[in-house]
């Protein structure tokens, strides 16, 4: 039983606490960028009825050429329309592995 809890709460911590930790210091520390969505897909996770998405991204680093890459987060609801194919996003890159990227916001497209 105790171990079964244990287990959990590694699940947990895994899971949510430590992806948290990561997006923290990529907020402080993390090199600005854009990038662009190639695709996206749900992973059929969920966290307080958000889904988590897998975006395969393009990302335009400044005074890099582009790279193609992949992230998880979770999308709120109202926020489902906002994140389709061909949306720009504003991004923050790991300076020690680029690959590692988090996204701060749509760029939302200009009325001219």
């Amino acid at each position: 039983m105790i171990t079964s809890v244990v287990f959990a709460l590694f699940i947990f911590f895994y899971l949510l606490v430590v992806p948290q930790i990561e997006e923290y210091y990529l907020s402080k520390t993390g090199l600005p960028a854009t990038a662009k969505i190639l695709r996206i897909e749900q992973t059929g996770t969920y966290f307080n009825y958000n889904p988590q998405v897998r975006l395969f991204i393009e990302v335009y680093p400044e005074k890099e050429p582009p790279y193609k890459t992949e992230l998880k987060m979770f999308v709120g609801q109202a926020q489902i329309p906002s994140f389709q194919a061909g949306k720009k996003l504003d991004v923050l890159i790991d300076a020690k592995n680029k690959m590692k990227v988090i996204v701060k916001g749509v760029i939302e497209a200009e009325n001219n």
